[in-house]
């Protein structure tokens, strides 16, 4: 039986993180500025796509996709009274800082997971709510020679935990006997992918979610090639 599984990334092959909100605090910080922690969070909330899900953005994906995002940045910084060239400055160094490899960190067995997967004949690909230049951050990681493919909300349009999303990424995947969502969040990952008709397996689980409808729970990734036994 073909079978592809389909990885979060944040919070399930790596640690989670605030990655977004730390690199605008920097970025920032870089050119003399510091805001409430609460404002810099009500703009992402408003601006970052896996935010608003019920947002298409089909049209705007991959490089357009990071120019509303840091168009949207500028306008912030001008609102608050930052010169021009600390606005564009600001929106260029956040993004340079969010895609660094350095401010992530790779859960101990996940490189271990992904290989032991490989070899016992399942397909891996990434599938994340993330920006288009995580490949590279996967690559990075020593994750590669793993994956199949990398599937990413910013190249799709679509976010989690709609079901367009997943739908994509399977049929760019190809055809499987059986698709598999492993992920940390039980309404994207899991709640969407069941959505899509995949198979879940709920990784990391948080407290109280031991009742989340999925396949399998298992609390450390190496535990999954058992489970897919």
């Amino acid at each position: 039986m073909k079978t592809a599984l389909f990885w979060d990334f944040d919070g399930t092959l790596i640690y989670a993180n605030e990655s977004f909100y730390e690199s605008f605090r920097d970025a920032l910080a870089e050119n003399g500025t510091a805001f409430p922690e609460e404002v810099l969070y009500d703009f992402l909330h408003a601006h970052v796509s896996w935010h608003n899900p019920d947002r298409s953005f089909t049209e705007r994906t991959g490089e357009l996709w990071w120019q509303d995002l840091q168009d949207a940045m500028k306008e912030f910084c001008l609102a608050r009274g930052m010169s021009a060239d600390a606005a564009r400055n600001t929106a260029m160094r956040f993004r340079q800082i969010v895609i660094s490899p350095d401010i992530y960190r790779l859960y101990p067995d996940a490189l271990s997971t992904l290989k032991t997967c490989h070899e016992r004949g399942y397909d891996n690909y990434i599938l994340s709510s993330n920006f288009p230049e995580l490949p590279a951050v996967a690559e990075a990681f020593g994750l590669s020679p793993y994956i199949h493919g990398v599937m990413l909300s910013a190249d799709i349009g679509w976010e989690k935990p709609r079901p367009e999303l997943f739908m994509e990424a399977m049929k760019r995947a190809g055809t499987y006997d059986k698709c598999i969502m492993i992920g940390d969040n039980p309404a994207k990952d899991i709640a969407g992918g069941r959505a899509a008709g995949m198979k879940t397996i709920y990784v990391h689980p948080r407290p109280g979610t031991d009742n989340t409808e999925c396949d399998a729970i298992v609390r450390e990734l190496s535990e999954i090639p058992g489970v897919l036994k």
